[in-house]
């Protein structure tokens, strides 16, 4: 609720969506210079859980730019449909990218995992700035 009104007022959908995706490549290079959460450890270190906090904040800011440019770029008998594809496509996304990151955790550490999602993210931003 707090972010719609903000990203309204200040700044380009495309500034905001840039930002916030670029905000989440730096939050993932963070969380590779924390310590992953020990096995058999009850709860998050803190540093980990607040650096989360972040992470989740990044993504609703993100989540507002892509609805913003939804309604820009959509005529309103296009927005339900539109949002499905949305939904779908995060969905599927996040299962992909998911397993990927299952499928590459016995190969790579904890830092180097979260270095590749944040060169992922800082690719989206570079890609979403150029367009």
């Amino acid at each position: 609720l707090a972010w719609a009104p903000l990203a309204d007022a200040q700044g380009s959908v495309r500034a905001w969506l840039t930002r916030s995706t670029a905000g989440l490549g730096l939050v993932c290079g963070l969380l590779a210079g924390l310590p992953p959460p020990g096995a058999g450890q009850a709860g998050l270190p803190a540093a980990v859980a607040g650096v989360l906090l972040l992470l989740n904040l990044g993504a609703a800011v993100q989540d507002v730019a892509l609805d913003a440019l939804a309604v820009q770029l959509l005529e309103p008998a296009e927005l339900g449909p539109g949002n499905t594809v949305q939904v779908v496509a995060y969905k599927l996304g996040a299962a992909l990218a998911g397993g990927a990151l299952l499928a590459l955790q016995p190969t790579l550490s904890w830092p180097q995992l979260f270095l590749l999602l944040a060169a992922t993210y800082w690719l989206a931003a570079a890609l979403a700035w150029a367009a």
